[in-house]
């Protein structure tokens, strides 16, 4: 079902500096003069090799350079790899409420709604089953809290308590908590639990139960965001400290360290710059916090950053960044069209940081506003339309239910 889009031409710059050599100095012991001046080149070359080391270090810790001049194309389409549509097939018995995240694995989707049930719906978009276990049975649940999926067992954070059970529904075990927690992920043979004390974390051993308190390394004011708790990054996850560009980096072996991915904060254009020092005057950055990244998604391959210049600013840029390979794939702009979905970025973007998918980024449409982008855009002759028209609107059977769109982004070269 994927349909390939035009590939982008422009690349990821990198600027090297050089350095020049030092100047080469004959007799140095002969006058007085020269010994203070070999002692002046020491000292210039300690402090070059510190400053170095400080910019390897840096590096090492995960800073990814942002293009000064980023083309930004026309269109979103012209930016993806490939994307496809899943409207969800629906009845009375596995109708979709509030979704509070989604995983797909194995071909399928597993839908969390209204943190009461997960509703799992095949690759076409038609419906599998269900787990539904809420109750306060020794083997059900008060509320569903979070979930993933490792060895095809799924692991349902409740209140106090890990549901273990299978892929589909059976009951295997509970782990019992000593506390109240909000999101799970499990790494290896462990589960990994974020309490709700801001920077409080458990390692949890799947087979014993046993846990060990992970705040070492980690401040203990620091506010982890939740929404962007847990997402992929090359040998672990990642989980944003707060309104800013600093992330902790929790590794596979659970090691701990804190990293800002970006080299600086040029994030928006030029022309963004200007409108908004016409609107809040050319001292805003005195008045106003610095950029920040209001939310993240992520698979496998790249990440997608929403970066903002303060939460009352509504004008956003989105970075997409290949972390394995330390680069920006691609700078969107409010400017860009998106000729996918018609309900432009936002809504397109709004719900990515729910989704999760080996294949690529994973978000979801509410029908009634996708039908009504559609039939307001009108039929424009072209092929996309029709397959929209066709594919989409007329599957779509009820406006509570929502369309998954699964896309991906054309990678750079560099």
């Amino acid at each position: 079902m994927g349909i390939a889009q035009k590939h982008v031409s422009e690349a990821v710059t990198a600027t090297l500096v050089h350095a020049e050599k030092p100047r080469e100095i004959a007799n140095p012991f002969s006058h007085m003069k020269n010994r203070y001046f070999i002692t002046f080149a020491f000292a210039l070359l300690a402090t070059s090799v510190f400053c170095t080391a400080c910019r390897q270090t840096k590096q090492a810790e995960g800073l990814i350079p942002i293009p000064d001049k980023t083309a930004y194309s026309s269109s979103i389409s012209a930016l993806l790899d490939e994307y496809r549509f899943i409207p969800l097939s629906t009845t009375d018995e596995n109708l979709l409420g509030r979704i509070a995240k989604i995983i797909k694995y194995n071909n399928k989707f597993y839908i969390a709604s209204d943190h009461k049930r997960i509703l799992v719906f095949n690759a076409d978009g038609s419906f599998s089953h269900r787990i539904d276990r809420l109750g306060r049975g020794p083997q059900e649940y008060t509320e569903l809290a979070d979930f993933d999926i490792s060895n095809d067992r799924i692991f349902l954070l409740g209140f106090r308590k890990v549901f273990v059970y299978s892929l589909e529904g059976m009951f295997i075990k509970r782990i019992d908590l000593p506390y109240n927690t909000l999101k799970l992920q499990t790494i290896g043979n462990d589960l990994l639990i974020r309490s709700n004390k801001e920077s409080l974390f458990y390692r949890i051993d799947i087979a014993s139960g046993e846990s060990k308190d992970l705040r070492i390394g980690m401040k203990q004011s620091t506010r982890i965001d939740e929404d962007n708790c847990f997402k992929p990054y090359p040998d672990g996850y990642l989980m944003q400290e707060g309104f800013s560009t600093t992330f902790y980096h929790i590794a596979s072996d659970f090691s701990i360290e804190e990293l800002n991915l970006f080299s600086d904060d040029r994030f928006f254009d030029e022309q963004t710059e200007n409108e908004y020092i016409r609107e809040h005057g050319s001292s805003y950055d005195e008045h106003t916090t610095k950029e920040y990244i209001g939310s993240c998604a992520g698979w496998q391959n790249q990440h997608l950053y929403q970066i903002q210049r303060n939460p009352s600013y509504e004008k956003v840029e989105y970075l997409v960044a290949d972390l394995a390979a330390r680069r920006i794939d691609h700078k969107i702009s409010p400017a860009c069209d998106d000729d996918v979905s018609y309900m432009g970025l936002s809504d397109l973007f709004k719900y990515a940081h729910k989704g999760s998918s080996p294949d690529g980024f994973l978000t979801y449409l509410r029908p009634a506003e996708l039908r009504e982008a559609i039939r307001r855009h009108g039929d424009d002759g072209t092929q996309h339309y029709r397959w929209m028209r066709e594919h989409i609107l007329d599957r779509i059977r009820d406006d509570d239910n929502p369309v998954l769109v699964e896309f991906r982004f054309k990678p750079t070269a560099g």
